[in-house]
């Protein structure tokens, strides 16, 4: 009997092996937490590295290759290097002031930075340049105070904006 390697028989299993690494790699480990509404915020789009999306919920969405359809209750799924900004739902939103963190902060920053009001890294973390975009962005909305608390009145100009 002649044993021989099978040389295309191992590149397949290598192939098989190295598709299943790369998708249990990019499965959802953190789904939303219980008692979060994201009933509005959830869409479909599929970005590339260094591109850049802008997507609202049940929308359509220009980017670098072109143009996608939303569907409400989807899921999003960026590459690294992709920056995507949601619509949101300002609904129960918590107050956000400076040391504030989190992914609400992120979703604002997304939101000023999109708008052209702020420059910073959107990082999740409340800082003074992110309370100085919420000023500039509450001054030209006529929103009062301008303090650059992030309240009801701000979330709701954001969602509009």
């Amino acid at each position: 009997m002649d044993r021989e390697l099978n040389w295309r028989g191992v590149v397949i299993f290598g192939l098989a092996v190295l598709t299943v690494i790369v998708l249990i790699s990019v499965i959802d480990d953190e789904p939303a937490p219980l008692g979060v509404n994201t009933a509005g915020t959830s869409t479909t789009a599929t970005t590339v590295p260094g591109a850049s999306t802008t997507t609202v919920a049940g929308g359509t969405a220009t980017t670098a290759a072109g143009t996608a359809t939303t569907k409400p209750g989807a899921t999003t799924t960026t590459k690294p290097g992709a920056t995507t900004t949601t619509s949101f739902n300002p609904a129960g939103k918590q107050t956000l002031q400076v040391g504030s963190t989190g992914a609400d902060v992120t979703l604002v920053q997304q939101k000023l930075t999109t708008l052209g009001f702020y420059k910073g890294p959107v990082d999740g973390s409340y800082g003074q340049g992110t309370k100085d975009a919420v000023i500039a962005f509450q001054t030209q909305k006529g929103i009062s105070p301008a303090d650059g608390v992030v309240g009801p009145a701000t979330w709701q100009a954001l969602s509009t904006a």
